[in-house]
């Protein structure tokens, strides 16, 4: 297997959960309103998920599905940058 690299990409944090039902829930609601999303353990001593609505290749693209998702769940998205391992 090739090694990986790591390729920086933009995600909005969408909401944390204290359990993985309620992320997915959220999850569910990202991907009906057309965009990508993973599940990520809360960074931290901290347990429980996170959502991440993403990745994006700008921070434009990334600010562009922030107010969107805002306007349509009611959340308030954070911008962060995630890594994103890649094959070289």
């Amino acid at each position: 297997m090739a090694p990986l690299e790591e390729e920086t990409k933009y995600g909005l944090s969408v909401g944390a959960f204290p359990n993985f039902r309620s992320a997915e829930k959220m999850l569910d609601k990202v991907g009906k309103q057309g965009e990508q999303g993973f599940i990520r353990r809360t960074p931290g001593k901290k347990k429980g998920y996170q959502v991440i609505a993403g990745p994006f290749s700008s921070k434009q693209e990334a600010e562009v599905a922030a107010k969107s998702l805002k306007t349509k769940l009611h959340v308030s998205p954070k911008l962060e940058t995630i890594i994103i391992p890649v094959s070289k």
